[in-house]
């Protein structure tokens, strides 16, 4: 079983990976004057973290052969043990 660090680490650098296409195209549009938006590319980044933790809760579930819905509350709160 994981730990929460190692979990929230995986989930993290994938959030990470899918956002940072979308950060590099737009400071290829932008140029180097323009104002970068970084809360924007924050939150994309902590809401596909997010999104990812479900995910590989809910995977986890399914390769253990549990129901995912088997704790409804576990998709809110992902991050168990």
């Amino acid at each position: 079983m994981q730990t929460i660090s190692a979990q929230l680490r995986f989930s993290a650098t994938i959030g990470a990976a899918l956002v940072l296409p979308f950060m590099l195209l737009e400071l290829a549009n932008r140029g180097i004057n323009g104002a970068f938006p970084i809360p924007l590319f924050g939150l994309r980044c902590f809401l596909s973290t997010r999104v990812t933790l479900i995910l590989t809760s809910i995977v986890r579930s399914v390769r253990a052969r549990r129901s995912a819905m088997v704790s409804p509350l576990g998709l809110f709160c992902v991050l168990r043990a």
